[in-house]
């Protein structure tokens, strides 16, 4: 059993996000926006790359990229009151994801040597972390979750009876946790092998230098 005071979080958080009070269907919504940022992320690349790309997960085995359970879950907690202004909202949207994913690659460099895309053959990209393009797509996107997506997502898993959606929570976390350490590992043992950017100043020429640790780059 969890403490009351993590539960008493959890509930707090679900409310937030107009979830059912419970960590379960908190977790499932999670995956379920991972999974479609999966699916996503495939279908641009396969396009971009005029070639079939199924993997794009955030760890090397499991169909989840999980900075977009995050996003979508914080962007929509922050974002929500601007449901009805539509232009501040693309805004907003666009510069606070923006934000996230820089924070997101200076992480990945941290941790594992390299962000896992690249957007140096993007116009106005900066140092292949941002770009332009996906700024605006950034926009786009906070405006599907908070006026369309969001409430379908949690409707469909609220029709999870909690007698499942509870082992399945479980489940789903205990995969990832694996997947993730086993990735992080490997990436660890890559990483000793080559030189080590400075996260500060990490130059586009240093994508070509570093292994493709996530099947595909953007």
């Amino acid at each position: 059993m969890l403490p009351a005071s993590v539960v008493a979080f959890f509930s707090a958080v679900a409310r937030q996000l107009c979830i059912p009070p419970h960590l379960a269907y908190v977790v499932l919504v999670f995956f379920a926006y991972s999974f479609c940022g999966y699916i996503m992320e495939c279908i641009v690349l396969s396009i971009e790359k005029k070639q079939l790309v199924v993997n794009r997960g955030f760890t090397g085995h499991l169909p989840f990229c999980v900075i977009y359970g995050f996003g979508a879950l914080i962007g929509f907690a922050l974002l929500s009151p601007l449901a009805n202004t539509l232009l501040l909202l693309f805004i907003v949207g666009a510069i606070s994801a923006t934000c996230f994913e820089f924070l997101t690659a200076q992480l990945q460099i941290r941790l594992f040597g390299d962000f896992w895309w690249d957007y140096t053959k993007k116009p106005l990209n900066y140092k292949g972390m941002l770009c332009l393009e996906s700024t605006l797509g950034w926009g786009v996107l906070a405006l599907l979750i908070v006026r369309l997506l969001h409430h379908g997502v949690v409707g469909v898993v609220a029709r999870v009876p909690l007698s499942f959606a509870v082992p399945l929570a479980a489940v789903l976390l205990l995969a990832y946790v694996i997947d993730f350490a086993h990735s992080a590992r490997a990436a660890a043992r890559q990483k000793q092998q080559l030189p080590q950017p400075d996260a500060d100043a990490y130059a586009p020429e240093h994508a070509a230098e570093q292994p493709d640790l996530a099947g595909g780059r953007r």
